[in-house]
């Protein structure tokens, strides 16, 4: 885990209209908080979670980034003679995986990652793409894919609700997804497994499941979705090529700073 020089919360104020000031190193910076704090109005949202000013403090100058496994693989396949329906081998795997992990970095000047550094700057956002596809040479072409980003702790808004103040919120703590598809032109197989955590999200989202989780003392919500298709007809020529088991993703960590 990343380590930093101690901090404690001191206190804070928070006026009506949700403007913050904090005790220095103690609070959120005053730049930040002036400058860069935006207002979500969440009134008529479906799901919204509200932060004190503490939590925000503390989630602002402790969160380092996330940690997570996600995997896909597939069987890379071959004809023996002719075309399909003609047998096929397994001649090797086609996989992606990512087990570790995904940091908030420094920003464009070098900054912010360290807590002692976000008095002047943000920690940047951090992403992690892989995919692997194969187009041809294989009877049913396919895409794996994970996808993954952790947002800014500059994410931070206000949370009003008809123009009273309740709280603080985060647009984004971070999205990781993993997606595999055959693409093949006779059936379709593709399946998805994401997970997101924010403060809130405006509309139901089709086909996810909610949940509440506590990070560092900070409750956010968490949107999950897993859904498989497929639309083949388990033939030699239309084969059941991606799984329910293809791909896998983990429980989403969050890191934080030691001291």
């Amino acid at each position: 885990m990343p380590t930093a020089n101690s901090f404690k919360y001191l206190a804070s104020y928070n006026t009506t209209s949700g403007n913050f000031y904090g005790a220095g190193f103690d609070g959120i910076p005053v730049i930040f908080e002036f400058n860069n704090v935006g207002e979500v109005d969440v009134s008529d949202f479906d799901k919204y979670q509200a932060l004190s000013g503490e939590q925000i403090c503390n989630f602002y100058w402790n969160f380092a980034g996330i940690e997570f496994n996600a995997s896909a693989e597939v069987p890379l396949l071959e004809f023996d003679v002719g075309s399909p329906p003609a047998p096929v081998s397994n001649t090797s795997d086609g996989s992606v995986s990512f087990n570790g992990q995904l940091l908030l970095g420094n920003n464009d000047n070098g900054e912010g990652y360290d807590p002692s550094e976000r008095m002047i700057a943000y920690p940047s956002a951090n992403n992690y793409f892989e995919v692997v596809s194969e187009d041809s040479g294989d009877p049913w072409p396919f895409t794996l894919r994970i996808s993954a980003g952790v947002s800014s702790v500059s994410s931070i808004v206000r949370l009003m609700s008809n123009g009273s103040f309740l709280g603080y919120g985060m647009k984004d703590v971070c999205d990781v997804e993993v997606f595999a598809t055959n693409r093949s032109d006779v059936g379709v197989q593709s399946l998805t497994k994401r997970v997101i955590i924010k403060s809130y999200f405006e509309t139901e989202l089709s086909d996810y499941t909610f949940s509440q989780r506590n990070f560092g003392g900070a409750t956010f919500w968490q949107a999950e979705k897993e859904e498989y298709v497929d639309n083949s007809d388990g033939t030699a020529e239309d084969p059941v090529y991606i799984l329910e088991d293809t791909a896998s993703l983990g429980t989403i960590n969050p890191i934080f700073f030691t001291y």
